[in-house]
């Protein structure tokens, strides 16, 4: 069985896979690859949203001359995993116990 994590390259940490990305030592796992892209993909969804509702009607947002504070969070998001890679583990079956046994210890 495999299983991946997003890992900064700088730092070590992992993502811990939320809409306001943050890094932490444990990080998240996901259980596909699939399942990495479609979150980089929501991120990039609600990125274009949040730069949506802070623009004002009839202006894109490269024409605003002073970004809102979100708008700048909407741009820093979208650089999020820049420096980022994802690491694949596998999950081997090392030892069995016999549960009975375990609970009579």
């Amino acid at each position: 069985m495999k299983y991946f994590k997003i890992r900064d390259k700088n730092t070590g940490l992992f993502s811990v896979g939320t809409m306001s990305p943050r890094w932490s030592k444990a990080g998240k796992i996901w259980s596909s690859i699939d399942a990495i892209d479609d979150h980089i993909h929501e991120i990039r969804r609600r990125n274009k949203l949040k730069v949506a509702v802070m623009t004002p009607k009839n202006k894109k947002a490269s024409e605003l001359k002073n970004p809102s504070d979100i708008l700048k969070k909407a741009m820093e998001l979208e650089i999020f995993y820049d420096n980022a890679e994802i690491v694949q583990y596998e999950l081997k079956e090392t030892e069995t116990i016999i549960i009975k046994q375990f609970v009579e210890k």
